[in-house]
């Protein structure tokens, strides 16, 4: 019996390991599965990446170019925000006072007044007179005034006349329309008004003592 013991020891330890070897393997082992690992790529600023970029564009100052402006008539007129009344001053001159008719002086003597003058002067044959302009005659005189149309005046003795208004039309030189107005200032007058014209208007008009008369033909005093 005692060497029986001995002899089973051995195979008793082999047993006993053996057994501990299936607990253990049977025991169920802890996991050792990691938490799947969530990898978070920050954005850099490398071009191979989006790049993101973000330009501050500063507002460009505004140009502002003032520049006078002139107007031209007349006179240089300055004009500054915002625009003023012109006022234009015509001075009369030769140049722009046409003739508008001739002095005749078929007796005495004969003066005319400029429209630019305050005082008479001597008016002999062919004297030309312009709208506003005055012809006046002497004691015992006999003055005819003739128009560009063809009609004309005559100043009796001590007579002032003004020509108010004269304007005509014509066609190939010939004159087909005519305008006119004199005022008798003094004295009388009569003479012989143009009634042929073929166009209207063709008027010619006697200012007196504060009246108008319309003139066709032969005007007697």
């Amino acid at each position: 019996m005692k060497r029986l013991a001995v002899k089973s020891l051995p195979l008793l330890l082999i047993l006993v390991m053996a057994a501990l070897l299936t607990v253990g393997c049977g025991s169920p082992q802890p996991s050792t599965t990691q938490p799947p690992q969530t990898i978070t790529q920050s954005p850099t600023s490398s071009v191979a990446t989006t790049q993101t970029a973000t330009q501050s564009t500063a507002p460009k100052p505004v140009q502002t170019t003032t520049q006078p402006r002139t107007s031209s008539t007349t006179a240089t007129q300055t004009t500054t925000g915002t625009t003023a009344p012109s006022t234009t001053s015509q001075t009369l001159t030769a140049a722009s006072r046409p003739v508008v008719a001739v002095v005749k002086v078929k007796a005495g003597t004969a003066e005319y007044r400029s429209a630019t003058s305050a005082a008479f002067v001597a008016a002999p044959n062919g004297t030309g007179i312009s709208v506003g302009d005055r012809v006046r005659s002497g004691a015992g005189a006999e003055v005819a005034v003739e128009f560009q149309d063809g009609s004309s005046l005559v100043l009796l003795q001590n007579t002032e006349i003004e020509i108010q208004n004269y304007s005509d039309t014509r066609e190939g030189g010939k004159v087909v329309t005519r305008v006119a107005r004199v005022a008798t200032i003094t004295g009388g007058i009569s003479g012989d008004v143009r009634d042929d014209l073929i166009y209207p208007p063709s008027v010619f008009e006697i200012v007196s003592a504060g009246e108008v008369y319309t003139i066709k033909g032969t005007l007697s005093k």
